[in-house]
């Protein structure tokens, strides 16, 4: 294996083909090849991985290389085979090539092997829900039986209570089967079964793996509950499985496994009737062990050279079970192959390719690359404190009106929903993203997307929302559900590897600039690292009133807030804290955990952190990162047991670990009440105690003495708005989540924000509280909030609809006292005790059911 980044670096007689070809090279489809793209054009001898890195032009060096075999090395087009992942890549290619190539998906082409499902109508795995209902039409008692004991395992303690509450047997079922998203995990799991190419008669080597983990506690979480839950799992997924290729065979369809999968069996069989010279596949980074297997079985049948490209450092699919060491063990895997690098990107500027590459080789599977721009813009990634709704309105209104494309990004569907809740900017759908505009239509070119959808895009400007520093965050820290480890060996570092890839595409889509939204005290551990390692612009939401003139911003604006240290008498201990938590958050970054628990350990005892929450939840941190689950419960308890305070948002952080380190280990979540009721009768008692707090957001600057300081009383109001923020976000109802918002009614947050008299408006009405939905209108009408040119119509309907239901309706009735159940309240009682036992339900929540019952009780 050999690779290649120079043309000094070719045999002689390559740097002679390249010199007879000079003129072909300096005028493909208008544009002259660089140095690389040449070297990948003349490399046809041999089987070939193409690195190529974002924005360098990969698809115009394979469309290069195809029509150099055609025109200069006689290759018929017929002869050369174009695969790639996605209909929009094939689209494209197909528009693009000049000759008339073989280009297809490579499921689409797997299925046009195979002639006896040629005429089978294609499943997509839409619709699979209707599927299992067909299932549990014919399924027998026993099986429904497994399916219901399972659910119940596996509900959350607000759907428990709601179970119990229901009247019917097939209510209680149908409620089960839809809060507990059984079809949605049962279908995940046959896509990945399949996807390994899996039959049924192989449950017996997956029930195998799974008792074997727990015999040898592989992957460290596999307690005996969590081994029951695999194995009732597998009892209930095996009879759906096999009804589902029933299903499948009886309704004449195929889906995308099985294209793969029959296609590989037919090629080793009987060959393939195309005898391909060139195969190339686009987009090599995101291929799954299964597609890699029938790349290499049409290769051997065919005696075809394997031309592939791609970039490892956006491998972002492994969620569909791509594997990225297919990619980089290439030459492994085909010994006589050669590697090129392509490093000269077209897209972005030297600044944020250099903050972009720096960023991504913090992860250790990745090639190391020197790409290079002509482009300079300076600063060209600016970090932005502030996640109102109107300073990203703002912010793409000003990037938009000179029809400079920009794209708001997120890493998550549901990101953009409450952006457009906020104001009065309109989505619609088109395909894989949504246009974003607004009444006016004075917004255009200006599209919202997922990142994984705007992998091979590029915008003007990207506007990143949402990254912030949470389970549901970026990174995603979430562990995936317990039956993927049944099919694949699941490593969360690999998870997080990923995740900083998908970090790195978001950036990596902007021509010109980048502007990443978060919260102070709540910003993603990635905005720590680029401001530790980059000379970034750090906007905070008061240096330049919400971005209405938004070109006129300067540095020196941004550094007009920043506070010497010797104006305070506390400076030194000031200074310490802010430099001990950045040494922290380097050791957590560079992955040294065994020296950051030694750290945070010291630091619980040292003299500005004696009354401080702080460190235990940094350990708790460390702890959850190492997946030992017995220490975060430990470092938990100790820290409640301590005395020291905290407030009610870090309470519910640290419950949250708490309870997640219980599921993964078995512990009883129910001895967190001990920890409460400790906390309550001291930690409360302790808050006067607390050391002044150190923002995680300050920054000691370089060569100086200058932080970011924010005020004790500053700070306090910042947490309570969290805390609020906190209990909305976990609340499973509307009359919970009336609570956040009617806490902020007299507050400035409230009172100026024409969301939350929108979603308080929209509260009162989904709880019937019709004469609130009236007054909370008509005092939006006579406040400051903003008025958009259709928020007056949306409130006067809401005023309409509510009037319309109080003449219908008695004022004085409340659903609060309407009885859903037959049971009564002593045997509702029973029940709630019998599941706060069971530690399904916190002993908050079953204080609470009393009180509701006794309430109830006429």
């Amino acid at each position: 294996m050999k690779e290649y980044y120079q043309i000094e670096n070719l045999p002689i007689e390559l740097k002679n083909e390249l010199k007879d070809n000079a003129s072909f090279f300096d005028n493909f489809d208008g544009k002259s090849l660089d140095e690389q793209q040449r070297i990948a054009c003349i490399l046809n001898d041999c089987d070939l991985e193409i690195i190529a890195g974002a924005g360098t032009g990969k698809t115009h060096t394979l469309l290069a290389k195809a029509e150099y075999l055609i025109e200069k090395k006689n290759i018929s087009p017929d002869d050369i085979l174009f695969l790639s992942f996605s209909k929009s890549c094939v689209e494209e290619l197909i528009e693009k090539l000049n000759y008339n190539v073989p280009t297809s998906t490579i499921h689409s082409f797997g299925l046009s092997l195979i002639n006896e499902y040629r005429d089978k109508e294609v499943y997509d795995g839409r619709g699979f829900k209707k599927i299992f209902e067909e299932y549990l039409k014919t399924a027998s008692d026993k099986q429904i039986d497994d399916i219901t004991n399972y659910c119940e395992n596996n509900l959350n303690s607000h759907d428990m209570i709601k179970l119990i509450e229901l009247d019917r047997e097939i209510e209680k079922f149908n409620h089960l089967i839809s809060k507990s998203n059984i079809s949605s995990r049962i279908k995940s799991f046959i896509d990945l079964f399949k996807g390994k190419g899996y039959v049924a008669s192989d449950f017996k080597k997956i029930k195998s793996k799974c008792k074997h983990d727990f015999e040898t506690n592989n992957g460290g979480y596999y307690t005996n509950k969590n081994y029951l839950n695999n194995m009732a799992f597998i009892q209930i997924v095996e009879p759906v499985f096999r009804f589902y290729e029933g299903y499948l065979f009886r309704n004449h369809l195929i889906d995308f496994n099985d294209m793969i999968n029959k296609a590989i069996d037919l090629v080793e069989k009987e060959g393939i009737f195309n005898n391909f010279k060139y195969i190339f596949v686009d987009e090599y980074q995101d291929i799954s062990y299964k597609n890699f297997q029938f790349i290499k079985t049409l290769k051997q049948a065919c005696n075809a050279h394997l031309v592939v490209v791609g970039d490892d450092w956006q491998s972002i699919y492994g969620f569909r079970d791509s594997d990225i060491t297919l990619f980089n063990d290439f030459c492994d895997y085909f010994p006589n192959a050669n590697r090129v690098f392509i490093e000269k990107t077209y897209r972005n500027p030297q600044e944020l390719i250099d903050i972009a590459g720096n960023f991504i080789m913090k992860n250790e599977s990745q090639f190391k690359k020197s790409l290079k721009s002509d482009k300079s813009i300076e600063k060209p990634v600016k970090i932005i404190f502030d996640s109102d709704s109107d300073s990203i309105y703002n912010l793409i209104y000003n990037l938009s009106k000179d029809n400079e494309k920009v794209f708001i990004l997120g890493r998550y569907n549901g990101d953009i929903d409450k952006f457009i809740f906020d104001t009065d900017l309109v989505k619609k759908s088109k395909g894989s993203y949504k246009q974003i505009t607004n009444d006016y239509e004075s917004i255009k070119n200006v599209e919202y997307r997922t990142i994984h959808k705007a992998k091979g895009l590029e915008a003007d400007y990207v506007v990143l929302i949402n990254v912030f520093n949470r389970d549901w965050g970026f990174p995603n820290k979430f562990y995936p559900p317990y039956f993927v480890n049944l099919i694949q060996d699941w490593d969360y570092d690999k998870k997080l590897e990923e995740e900083r890839r998908l970090f790195y595409v978001a950036i990596t889509r902007a021509k010109k600039g980048v502007y990443i939204f978060t919260e102070d005290y709540n910003q993603s551990e990635y905005i720590d690292e680029l401001i530790d390692e980059n000379n970034l612009e750090l906007i905070y939401s008061d240096d330049f009133n919400r971005f209405k003139e938004f070109d006129s911003v300067e540095e020196e604006d941004v550094k007009a807030n920043l506070i010497d240290l010797s104006d305070f008498d506390n400076s030194k201990g000031i200074e310490i804290k802010a430099n001990q938590k950045d040494f922290g958050n380097k050791l957590l970054k560079s992955r040294k955990y065994d020296e950051a628990e030694d750290f945070y350990k010291k630091l619980i005892t040292n003299m500005y952190f004696l009354n401080d929450y702080y460190p235990y939840r940094k350990l708790v941190e460390v702890y959850y990162r190492k997946r030992d689950n017995l220490n975060v419960i430990n470092t938990v308890e100790e820290f409640f047991k301590s005395g020291r305070f905290c407030n009610e948002s870090q309470v519910l952080w640290f419950e949250s670990k708490y309870k997640k380190a219980c599921k993964y280990s078995g512990y009883s979540f129910s001895n967190f009440d001990a920890c409460l009721d400790y906390f309550n009768e001291h930690g409360l008692k302790n808050k006067d105690k607390q050391n002044e707090p150190v923002p995680i957001a300050a920054r000691i600057q370089s060569g100086g003495r200058k932080v970011k300081i924010i005020s004790q009383e500053a700070y306090d109001i910042k947490s309570e708005y969290h805390e609020l923020s906190l209990k909305y976000k976990s609340a499973g109802s509307s009359k919970k989540a009336l609570y956040f918002f009617e806490q902020l009614w007299d507050r400035k947050e409230f009172t100026k924000n024409l969301t939350a008299y929108k979603r308080l408006c929209s509260l009162y009405y989904d709880t019937q509280q019709y004469e609130k939905v009236i007054e909370v209108a008509k005092e939006y009408f006579n406040s400051d909030a903003r008025k958009t040119k259709s928020s007056p119509a949306w409130f006067n309907k809401k005023i309409a609809d509510a009037s319309k239901k109080l003449d219908k309706s008695p004022v004085n009735e409340s659903s609060d006292h309407i009885k859903t159940t037959n049971l009564s309240n002593d045997e509702l009682l029973f029940k709630y005790a019998d599941l706060y036992e069971k530690g399904l339900l916190t002993k908050y929540e079953f204080d609470r059911k009393k009180k509701e019952l006794l309430f109830n009780d006429d």
